[in-house]
């Protein structure tokens, strides 16, 4: 179903305000050990998709995975141009739909987690060892000691999956979850999720 949580979608939105730099990678990638070669998309109409509620955050998706795929030889074509929300919700309908429009591909992403972590960073003391030695040689220098307090660190990870599909044999050919780090906001997430998504297609050999 082309559906996620409207929580999870929502929290996609704002998660990250105030956090530095985004930074993703996969944690583990899946290619079809029954195929006797790497499996091309290249040349072929591909259809992308996020699966979500939100039709602004979809559209955005779809439309930059759809451009990172075109621009790895295939013909990204975002999933939004071919069927709205609604209609996905008909898989029948869906199926005759990107039959009709030529579609041989499919890449989906899909939200699966969002969680933080916090770790502790100690605090720091800047001070010559050899001024403990004494107690005349630890006091003049300490009252001009800088002190830094130690602090709480906290980090947001957002867990993606993304598959590949074939759409004229049905059968799944490649996936991946990745993970990103302290994303900003969602454009600048997917825009590196996306670049990064498809060099591991390329890997594989789905993308030139």
């Amino acid at each position: 179903m082309l559906r996620i949580s409207r929580v999870v979608a929502v929290a996609l939105l704002v998660l990250g305000l105030g956090l530095g730099c985004a930074s993703t990678h996969f944690v583990s990638t899946w290619t079809d050990p029954s195929l006797d070669g790497p499996v091309s998309l290249t040349g072929k109409r591909v259809a992308t998709f996020l699966l979500s509620d939100e039709e602004s955050t979809r559209r955005m998706v779809e439309d930059i995975l759809a451009g990172e795929v075109t621009s790895h030889g295939a013909e990204g074509v975002p999933g939004f141009t071919l069927m709205s929300a609604d209609e996905a919700m008909d898989q029948e309908w869906a199926k005759q739909q990107l039959s009709a429009e030529g579609i041989e591909g499919a890449v989906i992403m899909r939200v699966i987690g969002r969680e933080t972590e916090t770790h502790y960073v100690p605090g720091s003391t800047y001070y010559a060892p050899a001024h403990y030695s004494s107690m005349w040689g630890y006091w003049g220098p300490s009252w001009n000691v800088v002190h830094e307090p130690g602090y709480l660190e906290t980090d947001v990870i957002v867990s993606v999956e993304t598959l590949v599909y074939s759409v004229t044999e049905d059968k799944l050919l490649w996936a991946g979850v990745s993970e990103t780090m302290n994303p900003s906001h969602v454009q600048s997430m997917i825009i590196e999720l996306s670049a990064v998504a498809a060099d591991e297609m390329k890997k594989s050999g789905l993308l030139e």
